[in-house]
């Protein structure tokens, strides 16, 4: 758990993948090899994206949702992994404007 956090830490900072894989891999003994190994495979089948923070107003539908989208009461409206479709677009500028859920949201972008 302590790899993913601190991986995901590094990439909130404005790592991209590979960046924070490297800083992972420097830190000698920190984490068990097998799980850093796991993590660069998973990588590796994700080349290609990276991790972007960007308004509702500014998805398309070329984005993947990096995260949970939740209302402000906890309610799933979209799951991470979900590809962002029109309706879905236009639905959450529509939430985000009336303030049920974080006008930034963390997606997937092609690189």
């Amino acid at each position: 758990l302590k790899l993913i956090i601190d991986f995901d830490s590094l990439v909130t900072t404005g790592m991209n993948n590979a960046q924070a894989l490297e800083a992972i891999q420097k830190r000698q003994g920190w984490y068990d090899q097998a799980l850093v190994e796991a993590l660069k495979k998973i990588i590796a089948t994700e080349k290609g994206y990276e991790v972007k923070y960007v308004k509702t107003h500014e998805l398309t539908t070329q984005m993947i949702l990096a995260e949970d989208i939740k209302t402000s009461t906890g309610t799933l409206l979209a799951a991470q992994g979900y590809r962002i479709t029109g309706l879905v677009r236009i639905r959450l500028i529509n939430l985000a404007q009336a303030k049920n859920i974080k006008e930034t949201i963390k997606v997937f972008v092609t690189t």
